[in-house]
């Protein structure tokens, strides 16, 4: 756990002041990757992302905020990391680095390394029950009491038509009420159109159901909702289908299922 959440500020450390975009991995994008994997064809490598996998969603647990501030600046800026938000970060989170190494893996061998030539290995459970503990409670302490006033200091600079300032949030369904919020999101929208045939709940639920529907056995899709100023105001999927790219020598994604309020900075944070 220690190491977990020191590799993934290490990680954060260098997303945001180190231009290493690709260095933090989400959940969501990892879960979407495991379910395109076959036990029967690809098991290893399936068994391997699934452990990945939860290391991942253990990190995400571990720093919440962090997690949320890193989809945050990757929403406004579309992982182009401004150069004022690059030094902001350095200066306000460099000196914590060093602190955060210290459990690490390479501490820990060095100790036991240390240990095993004076020949007492067993204080080396001493050194991760107590010191290493310590300095991980404190260090998550001093993390959190910082970052939740830095993560409204550097807000000011974010230009006025950014999806964070227009308080939009788009996320992907992950849950069954989810779901239902999404299939039913076309009510709000359509409720007072007399042209209107509203779709079967259950065909729906049957349509998006990854288990039953024919599509996911060799395709795969993503449900998101966005929401303005909490209340959800549009949705999206989007989807991939490996037979059409293969039949047409390309390799493109669909957009579909869209419904959205009438307000172009929703639909745009949408897309």
């Amino acid at each position: 756990m220690q190491g977990a959440a020191a590799d993934y500020y290490r990680a954060a450390f260098l997303y945001f002041s180190g231009g290493a975009r690709n260095g933090i991995d989400s959940s969501s994008a990892l879960r979407s990757d495991y379910r395109k994997l076959s036990w029967g064809q690809r098991a290893w490598d399936k068994l391997l992302l699934a452990l990945y996998l939860n290391f991942t969603l253990q990190q995400e647990v571990l720093a919440p905020r962090l997690k949320k501030l890193r989809e945050t600046a990757n929403t406004v800026f579309h992982g182009q990391i401004p150069g004022w938000l690059e030094q902001r970060y350095r200066d306000a989170a460099g000196h914590m680095l060093k602190w955060w190494r210290l459990l690490m893996t390479n501490t820990r061998m060095l100790v036991l390394f240390l240990l095993l030539f004076l020949g007492q290995p067993i204080y080396y459970f001493w050194f991760e029950l107590i010191p290493l503990n310590v300095l991980f409670v404190y260090r998550s302490r001093v993390r959190k009491k910082w970052l939740n006033p830095w993560s409204s200091s550097w807000r000011r600079d974010i230009p006025p038509s950014s999806p964070f300032v227009l308080n939009i949030e788009v996320s992907e369904v992950t849950s069954r009420r989810e779901r239902d919020a999404f299939i039913k999101f076309q009510w709000q929208i359509y409720t007072n159109d007399s042209a209107w045939v509203p779709p079967l709940i259950i065909e729906r639920k049957g349509f998006l159901d990854r288990k039953r529907h024919p599509f996911y056995r060799h395709g795969d899709a993503a449900l998101f909702l966005a929401r303005k100023d909490g209340k959800i105001a549009g949705r999206i999927m989007a989807s991939d289908d490996p037979n059409y790219n293969s039949l047409h020598e390309t390799n493109v994604g669909c957009f579909g299922l869209f419904e959205c309020i009438d307000d172009h900075d929703v639909a745009a944070c949408a897309f």
